[in-house]
């Protein structure tokens, strides 16, 4: 397999006794190559023969992402829980990985390339494991967005009509608005 352009994740451990945490390697452009994330007893860490190893060895835990391909790092989004790809997607950038890094947002469903797609939908992933499943583009993230008290929300539907706040804001404001307590816009 090509060495170049191409992400890798892998099952590498985790904390003490567990060997299922997605962890992530890539070799760039030029073949060089960059540990992502490595945790546990099989990550992979700094060793660049061991990870060219590992591509070679076809085990039945690794994923394959070419960076050049947009079809394949959108499929990346969609195989990966979104605090994953968000984590990933950051490390390229803060490390200047020259890539163009392509989701597809949950929420409007758009292909969206975006500096940080911002992950939501906490969801239990199996033991004590905690992650946001889904990606938002930034529009998607600030219309979800109450504007009162930050909160992100899925549903919009309860959002005043022309405040952009939340049902418990907008009520807030609202009774404050009556007792005179709030600046009225």
């Amino acid at each position: 397999m090509i060495k170049k352009n191409l992400l890798v994740a892998y099952e590498g451990g985790g904390y003490s006794g567990c060997i299922w945490e997605w962890n992530f390697f890539m070799f760039d452009a030029k073949g060089v190559y960059h540990d992502i994330f490595s945790s546990g007893c099989a990550g992979i860490y700094d060793d660049a023969e061991l990870a060219i190893s590992v591509v070679d060895s076809n085990r039945d835990d690794l994923m394959f992402f070419r960076l050049d391909s947009k079809e394949d790092v959108i499929n990346f989004s969609k195989k990966m829980a979104g605090s994953l790809v968000e984590s990933v997607f950051r490390w390229m950038l803060e490390n200047q990985m020259e890539y163009k890094l392509w989701f597809e947002c949950s929420i409007c469903e758009q292909e969206s390339s975006a500096d940080f797609p911002v992950s939501y939908c906490l969801s239990h992933m199996g033991g004590i494991v905690y992650a946001n499943t889904e990606l938002s583009c930034e529009d998607c993230h600030s219309s979800h967005t109450c504007l009162y008290c930050g909160e992100f929300w899925e549903d919009t539907s309860n959002f005043g009509a022309d405040s952009g706040y939340c049902e418990f804001c907008e009520k807030d404001h609202n009774e404050q608005k009556s007792e005179g307590l709030a600046c009225v816009s």
